[in-house]
């Protein structure tokens, strides 16, 4: 079975011998193990790679991603896994059509919405303390995905739309987390309590795994529908991650519910909180476990994406030719 190496070691370096990934610590303690077990390397700490390991790393087809303390910035090293360029070809097509990139966005944007009424209503059974203001926002999520069955509205209103529904489902998905916890509400770079440290690091290892289905399904993370495109933002990669964005606040929900992750797995500064050590083990051991099923549905969504892509390209060509 193929594995995800996460390397938490700070000044480590990463080197390639015998077809086996070595890693030298600091203190002089020497680790390795078969490169070919490996589907994909998560480095979280500042250390060296080997240019070798680099090749052999994107001959195999394996990704790198890193991601940096605060997960401020990240980067994902992927080789390409699709040949047919057609299926890029059609999605920049599909792309820069103004009217079809407005009727997927809202697709999209009524799908996660429906979801988020959905994910409130299903744990306002585990808090019936909460369970009324649950049930009234989910109402409202699920009947503004329904008007958004008509004429799609253009982008700028369609994000500004979205924005408030999510300002609207946090606001109730905050009061189902102990008050302890602090989390009153969405915020980022940094991130101010736990819950939100875990949402972020959650997203964007998320956010990741849609650009490596992307690339099998030979698309480009690069240019999106939905999100804007601009230099190094994978727009189509954070298209694909808002249809699974809910189902990780309930995984996150549940981490704290399970006390997998408890106020002690976490390390306060003035301005921001991280995991700390044993908080980021326990949190991508359960990462561990559920990310098999999420990667099948991520390229089961994304294989669906390429068919549309043509299909719809396909159209175009016919109607141009009448």
């Amino acid at each position: 079975m193929m594995a995800t190496l996460y390397l938490d070691h700070p000044g480590a370096t990463l080197q390639y011998a015998d077809r086996r990934l070595k890693i030298l610590c600091p203190e002089n303690a020497v680790e390795s193990l078969p490169l070919g077990s490996l589907e994909r390397l998560v480095l979280t700490s500042r250390c060296q790679l080997d240019t070798g390991l680099l090749l052999q790393l994107a001959q195999r087809g394996i990704a790198l991603s890193v991601l940096s303390p605060g997960v401020r910035k990240v980067a994902l090293f992927q080789a390409h896994t699709h040949g047919d360029a057609r299926r890029r070809y059609s999605q920049v097509v599909c792309c820069h059509q103004s009217q079809v990139r407005r009727r997927l966005a809202a697709l999209l944007v009524a799908r996660k919405l429906r979801q988020q009424a959905a994910l409130l209503r299903s744990v306002a059974r585990e808090c019936p303390a909460h369970a009324r203001v649950c049930a009234q926002t989910a109402e409202r999520l699920q009947a503004c995905a329904g008007r958004l069955a008509g004429r799609p509205p253009r982008l700028a209103r369609l994000r500004g739309l979205e924005g408030a529904a999510a300002a609207a489902f946090y606001r109730s998905y905050r009061l189902l987390f102990a008050p302890s916890l602090g989390f009153h509400g969405r915020n980022h770079r940094p991130p101010r309590d736990p819950v939100n440290a875990v949402l972020s690091l959650a997203f964007v290892l998320l956010t990741h795994e849609a650009a490596i289905a992307l690339a099998t399904a030979g698309l480009d993370s690069a240019i999106g529908f939905y999100h804007g495109m601009g230099y190094r933002r994978p727009a189509l990669a954070c298209d694909l991650a808002e249809l699974f964005r809910q189902r990780v606040a309930h995984w996150v929900w549940q981490l704290f519910r399970d006390r997998t992750l408890r106020r002690e797995h976490f390390q306060h500064t003035e301005r921001t909180c991280l995991l700390g050590k044993a908080g980021k083990q326990a949190f991508y051991r359960a990462w561990e476990r559920g990310k098999p099923q999420l990667r099948q549905r991520l390229q089961r969504e994304a294989a669906r994406w390429a068919s549309q892509f043509s299909v719809l390209h396909r159209r175009f060509a016919n109607d141009a030719e009448d």
